[in-house]
């Protein structure tokens, strides 16, 4: 899901590409990729429209990972720490953008993927401070959190030469 949302047209949810368009720029194979993306529809992640797809999952949709106001897995775990009696962590665009790839607000409690159910379990008790990349960590993101500030910051180096 993160490659669509990495492909989707500036600032918005939609991707206007044929499937073929859509395997060339994420590296995957067209079956693969048609697989994966009637998968993602089945599960209501994404749906088709007239010549592409659009992303309606909406932890992954453009408002949601850019916008700290509009971001339902921000809030979650502000409303988790809150109900902790912890301060809400600041935003971190990277670490929502982490979390929001596998947790969902849509699911019951029980599932592995829940982001509440999960806080719910894995944080019993927080630490006095808490941040984001603490969330990231405590829910098994850390690996990817990891990498992609590992390619920002090699993006960042290429950008500026050094």
């Amino acid at each position: 899901m993160l490659l669509i949302r990495a492909i989707c047209l500036n600032n918005t949810n939609k991707i206007l590409w044929p499937i073929i368009k859509i395997a060339e720029a994420i590296g995957i194979g067209r079956n693969t990729v048609a697989s994966l993306l009637n998968e993602c529809q089945t599960l209501g992640l994404i749906k088709k429209i007239l010549n592409g797809y659009e992303i309606t999952e909406p932890c992954l949709t453009y408002t949601a990972i850019n916008n700290k106001i509009n971001s339902p897995v921000y809030q979650a775990i502000c409303d988790f720490c809150e109900l902790k009696g912890n301060t809400p962590p600041t935003w971190d665009n990277d670490a929502v953008s982490v979390i929001s790839t596998k947790y969902s607000l849509e699911l019951p409690s029980d599932s592995e993927f829940s982001l509440i159910g999960q806080l719910e379990k894995r944080c019993k008790r927080l630490p006095k401070e808490v941040t984001l990349p603490y969330f990231v960590m405590v829910l098994g993101m850390d690996a990817p959190y990891r990498q992609l500030i590992a390619d920002k910051s090699i993006r960042t180096k290429e950008e500026y030469h050094f």
